[in-house]
């Protein structure tokens, strides 16, 4: 029997499962995958009960598909088939999460479920990052990752503080998006997101992570130019200014070395160097999913002292892995969604869908952002929240309406 109208109780109960998912994201990568199956079966149950394909039709589920077409077409191309294969199939299932997600997000109230869920979940990270900066473990017992002299990186339950970044970053962008209209949006939980926020942005400072703070900042601009919130683009311009003036040695340390050739720009330069190498390799359908770790080594400058590690450009490893048509696929996904839902939101009234999914592009946008100078598009657990944030926007967008 339905529960609501075009809804089941496998669909109210991948509701309930959700928000487990979303913390899940924050720490265990075998948590995830197992609590991942039961929301997809869930969603997969519903569907067949309802027969309601919300917003996982049309463009969006055409360029999904070219996408995965794209990972298989790169088997051709392989010589570690059963690598590929795990490849294609972990990368069928971020698909499927994300059209689950989007199945799923299929009102107000479980869209703004959704945003306080992400909230929390950073919250309680941000939490475990505190303890490891005051003691020297988090909760799991991770030490922290070596810096500078005494100074160290929080990681949180992350293996690394760059990890820690790429996670907080799309999230804090989706909280500060929140917040012009959290009373409006959450009611009584609207105090706790005003009084967490200062306190994850203190843990993403204290990655001490240049990607980390630069896909912040793009998110938040994103949403300052989608929203044109006047207060905003003033809050940025101060924190721009506090952050290269102001702000504590370290951070000032930080920021200027991303100018510095000697430092990690000279180390990225050859890894993104020994992307292309790949890439000119096989351009086409790329060298096979999941497999830049087994060829990079072949792909090294002569001479060179640098030890095997990804890309730490996940759109240059997409390439060298699946071949341009497989990363053009993926950009035009990332892309059709993202300009797509903005358009919508620029036009629709200033109701629940525009303002939560100008939330949800803000962070999939620092996601993407961050993408473009690390690994996270390469990690389950970070690659998991994108799959997630898109789906999520997916659904705002599907629901928002255009003003009259």
């Amino acid at each position: 029997m339905l529960t609501e109208p075009g809804r089941d109780r496998a669909g109210e109960w991948a509701m309930r499962v959700l928000p487990f998912l979303i913390v899940a994201a924050s720490f265990s990568i075998t948590l995830f995958e197992a609590v991942g199956a039961v929301f997809v079966v869930l969603c997969a149950a519903s569907f067949w009960r309802t027969r309601r394909p919300g917003p996982v039709t049309g463009i969006f589920a055409w360029l999904a598909l070219a996408y995965f077409a794209s990972v298989v077409l790169s088997l051709t191309q392989t010589e570690h088939l059963s690598t590929s294969i795990r490849g294609v199939t972990k990368i069928g299932r971020g698909l499927i999460l994300a059209a689950s997600v989007a199945y799923t997000l299929d009102s107000a109230e479980r869209r703004k479920t959704a945003c306080l869920w992400f909230c929390a979940a950073a919250f309680f990270v941000s939490v475990d990052a505190f303890v490891q900066a005051a003691t020297g473990r988090e909760l799991l017992g991770r030490t922290m990752t070596a810096y500078h002299g005494a100074t160290q990186r929080v990681t949180g339950p992350f293996k690394h503080a760059n990890d820690l970044s790429a996670y907080l970053a799309p999230v804090i962008c989706l909280w500060i998006a929140c917040m012009p209209r959290a009373r409006r949006l959450f009611g009584r939980f609207a105090p706790a997101l005003y009084a967490g926020l200062p306190f994850a942005a203190l843990i993403l400072l204290w990655t001490y992570s240049r990607a980390g703070w630069l896909s912040a900042a793009a998110g938040v601009l994103f949403w300052t130019a989608l929203s044109r919130n006047r207060v905003a683009i003033a809050l940025v311009a101060f924190v721009a200014v506090w952050a290269f003036f102001l702000s504590p040695p370290m951070v000032r340390l930080r920021l200027n070395s991303m100018t510095d050739p000697r430092g990690s720009i000279a180390e990225r330069r050859e890894l993104w160097g020994q992307s292309l190498r790949m890439i000119r390799s096989s351009p086409v359908f790329g060298l096979g999913s999941n497999t830049y770790a087994k060829n990079q080594p072949h792909f090294k400058k002569p001479g060179s002292t640098l030890d095997d590690q990804y890309a730490h450009n996940g759109y240059l490893q997409i390439a060298a892995e699946t071949g341009l048509t497989g990363l053009a696929a993926f950009l035009a996904l990332l892309g059709a969604t993202l300009f797509g839902a903005a358009a919508r939101f620029a036009r629709a009234r200033d109701d629940e869908p525009a303002l939560t999914g100008a939330a949800f592009a803000a962070a999939l946008v620092a996601a993407c952002v961050h993408g473009f100078f690390d690994t996270n598009l390469q990690s389950v657990l970070l690659v998991g929240n994108l799959w997630m944030l898109l789906g999520a926007l997916a659904a705002a967008s599907h629901a928002a309406r255009p003003a009259r």
